[in-house]
């Protein structure tokens, strides 16, 4: 991951386990965002949900590529 990176997106937004885990080898600065609080973020900013699922559509991993290769 680079700065400015974040992850969790996909079990916030779908509701699903997470998908990923992430390890540091060096100093992190972490935020922790509620379940709740980003739903009063989308009262407040209703177009990040869309923003946010075009970012995880356009998200290259390379389990996902593995798994759209194989299909």
């Amino acid at each position: 991951m680079r700065n400015g990176e974040f992850f969790g997106e996909i079990s916030m937004i779908y509701g699903c386990k997470r998908t990923a885990t992430i390890k540091s080898g060096k100093y992190t600065t972490l935020a922790q965002l509620s379940k709740k609080s980003y739903q009063d973020i989308l009262l407040e900013f209703p177009d990040l949900n869309i923003h946010l699922k075009q970012w995880i559509y356009k998200y290259n991993d390379r389990m996902k590529r593995f798994i759209m290769e194989s299909i």
